[in-house]
């Protein structure tokens, strides 16, 4: 779980969200399973957000939405295997709406200076 800082598209103030943090392959990958929501919305206009770990470590990152493909199938399979449970179960009882409707955005940490906050 991570808390996910991203500014406000209309109102340019810093939102937070708690979400899972999925990771394939080494990659970080975070999304919502039933579609866009304000959260997803904000992430894909900013680009970019701030996620801090429980430990209170911070990292910038780049955010690029996925499409239909490999990537996008494979971060839909993490989804109900990583969840904890009961989202896991229900994540995967709806793995076909979640297959049509879901938003996922790979994260990728930023390594300018001062890239972590």
């Amino acid at each position: 779980m991570v808390d996910v800082h991203v500014r406000g598209y209309r109102t340019g103030r810093v939102r937070r969200v708690f979400v899972t943090l999925l990771t394939v392959d080494g990659a970080w990958y975070v999304g919502h399973p039933n579609g866009e929501a304000a959260w997803t919305r904000n992430l894909a206009v900013a680009g970019s957000a701030h996620i801090v770990f429980a430990d209170g470590t911070s990292h910038r990152v780049t955010a690029v939405r996925l499409y239909g493909g490999p990537e996008r199938d494979a971060v839909i399979r993490a989804t109900w295997s990583q969840q904890p449970f009961p989202a896991d179960a229900v994540y995967a009882l709806a793995r076909r709406h979640v297959r049509r409707v879901g938003i996922y955005h790979r994260l990728i940490e930023r390594t300018e200076e001062g890239g972590n906050a």
